[in-house]
């Protein structure tokens, strides 16, 4: 018979050909399916974190939900491709955890650390919430440490709460309790012996709200703060200040009953003392000394009149006079039958001084003459 070429095929070439075909496509698919299975591995992962970071926070159990979160929003890499939307909100997450944290710390009265739970949150998306919340937290314990009269840490918080760039209403807030809290924190301070400390508190309420009710207070208040502030810096020798503090009473509240009792401070009279010895540096023991006033040179001499001040030096030299009434004086020592002192070249007294309000007079060393 007449015609073409004839070809036959082996039996079966063509079913091998398929599965050939079909296992060289299963080895080329084969990493992407392994790849979209660990990523759906990454995102079940990532999943259950933050489900568990929710469960954490709504049991109250907030520093394990913060931890989660902010483990989540470390993940990297291809391994969390599908999960990167939980993973990026994650950061946010964990700061508006700490906002609840923040709100439970400070109901439990852990003031100062829920502020510091607030500090921590910075995302701008989350900032005016940050700011809300810590003047609200500082404003709520002020009112609750004022009712306590612990007016002191009141104004810290009213501090803290205006410090923090608070939105308006809770701004106002703060400064319309500030000064009541002012004037009740200067009265505390007045009993707890800290005068100065109140002069402080009086003076910044009325200049921040003079013509207001406790601004009024404050004022009427001020002069006997003043009487205490320089009494107790009397008392711890700081006679520039205490001068300071009496000066305004008399300045500001001449006719107050404060300025007479100033005035008797100031007309106070003052101790002197002093060592008595010789050139070589001895001291002179036993000795009588005198405060003398109006000096004036005379022919051959020097005079002074009374009223007359006498103490004897000790077996050290040293010499005291407890109470000298202000004015000019100079010390006399006596030698024979009478009594001496040293002149300078120009004629002066070498020991003269001057007994002023509020200042003890030290001598230091006096030398002997002859």
């Amino acid at each position: 018979m007449a015609g073409g070429p004839v070809f036959f095929e082996p039996v079966g070439g063509p079913r091998r050909s398929r599965r050939a075909r079909a296992l060289a496509a299963a080895v080329m698919l084969a990493p992407l399916v392994a790849a979209g299975g660990v990523e759906l591995g990454g995102l079940r992962a990532v999943n259950g974190s933050v489900g568990d970071a929710q469960r954490y926070a709504d049991a109250h159990a907030y520093e394990r939900a913060v931890a989660v979160y902010r483990a989540v929003a470390a993940e990297t890499g291809p391994l969390y491709l599908l999960a990167h939307n939980q993973v990026d909100a994650a950061g946010v997450d964990a700061q508006r955890t700490l906002l609840a944290w923040a709100t439970a710390l400070a109901a439990a009265g852990r003031v100062d650390d829920a502020i510091a739970a607030v500090t921590q949150v910075t995302d701008p998306a989350l900032l005016a919430d940050r700011e809300r919340e810590t003047a609200q937290i500082a404003l709520d314990d002020a009112r609750i440490q004022a009712a306590a009269g612990h007016f002191d840490v009141a104004l810290h918080r009213l501090d803290q709460a205006l410090t923090s760039a608070p939105p308006p209403d809770l701004a106002a807030q703060a400064q319309q309790l500030r000064p009541p809290y002012a004037l009740g924190a200067a009265r505390l301070l007045l009993q707890r012996g800290d005068a100065a400390g109140a002069v402080t508190a009086l003076d910044d309420l009325i200049t921040s709200a003079p013509t207001s009710v406790d601004g009024v207070r404050a004022l009427a208040l001020l002069p006997d703060a003043l009487l205490a502030a320089g009494r107790e810096a009397l008392g711890r020798h700081d006679e520039t200040t205490a001068l300071r503090d009496l000066d305004r009473v008399l300045v500001r509240f001449p006719a107050s009953t404060q300025a007479a009792a100033v005035q008797a401070l100031l007309a106070a009279p003052q101790p002197v003392q002093g060592t008595l010895v010789r050139h070589d540096g001895g001291a002179v023991g036993g000795a009588l000394v005198r405060l003398g006033s109006h000096y004036r040179p005379v022919y051959g001499g020097y005079e002074t009149q009374a009223p007359y001040y006498v103490a004897q030096t000790d077996g050290h030299g040293d010499f005291s006079f407890a109470a000298v009434p202000l004015g000019d004086y100079v010390l006399e020592v006596e030698q024979g039958d009478g009594w001496t002192t040293i002149l300078t070249p120009d004629g002066k007294p070498a020991y003269g001084f001057a007994v002023e309000a509020l200042t003890p007079v030290d001598l230091a060393f006096v030398v002997v003459p002859g």
